[in-house]
């Protein structure tokens, strides 16, 4: 119903009457529906889901040791250099979905040392923002933003199932290894504090209603 504005009464030449609407152009439409997640426990959970389950992959050396058993120098010197059996590693997952590199090690190493993490930071920070924004530790206010946003999927429940659920509160790490993790993952972090900002806005716009 937000997408339409009712018009006047339009008179048939058989005589009724008849109301009609036409769309809003105005409107803001949306590209995508995404996910976001504090960055530390995204890392975590990546982590453990890629290299610490048994069945990925059957080579020699997995699964890796899940993520409470490393220090923070652990961390430090895995995150950069391992990869999955798809070739993905865990750090930068935003400018691995949204980003314009197919390079994987550029995206998995990306510092703003890096000349060209301010134009991908600007191409991300561009594209998620054409995007509706969820958030599974928030999934009641999420369901709001989609109930509103997308009225065809009216019905989906983002509380009922979690597909991946990897993060464990035993998985938890020290705050000298969450250090580590951001450090390396400042990337992300920003594009979570912008998307952590588009998700309240479009709370308000949707409950508004």
């Amino acid at each position: 119903e937000s997408l339409l504005q009712q018009t006047e009464v339009l008179s048939l030449t058989n005589g009724k009457n008849l109301t009609y609407h036409k769309v809003d152009d105005s409107y803001r439409l949306f590209d995508c529906i995404t996910t976001i997640r504090p960055t530390v426990k995204r890392v975590v959970s990546c982590w453990n889901y890629r290299f610490n389950k048994s069945s990925r992959p059957k080579s020699a050396g997995f699964p890796l040791p899940r993520s409470n058993t490393f220090e923070p120098l652990d961390f430090e010197k895995l995150l950069p250099k391992a990869y999955d059996q798809y070739g993905n590693g865990c750090n930068n997952e935003m400018a691995r979905i949204f980003g314009s590199t197919v390079n994987e090690t550029d995206v998995n190493t990306l510092a703003p040392s890096n000349p060209k993490f301010l134009q991908e930071l600007n191409n991300v920070a561009s594209r998620i923002s054409k995007c509706i924004i969820v958030r599974v530790d928030r999934c009641e206010d999420s369901n709001v933003i989609i109930k509103h946003f997308v009225p065809w999927m009216n019905g989906t429940d983002i509380c009922s199932r979690h597909a991946n659920a990897h993060g464990k509160s035993l998985d938890e790490v020290s705050e000298e290894a969450s250090a580590v993790i951001l450090e390396q993952n400042y990337f992300d972090e920003l594009i979570f504090n912008l998307g952590e900002e588009l998700f309240e806005k479009q709370l308000e716009k949707a409950a508004s209603f």
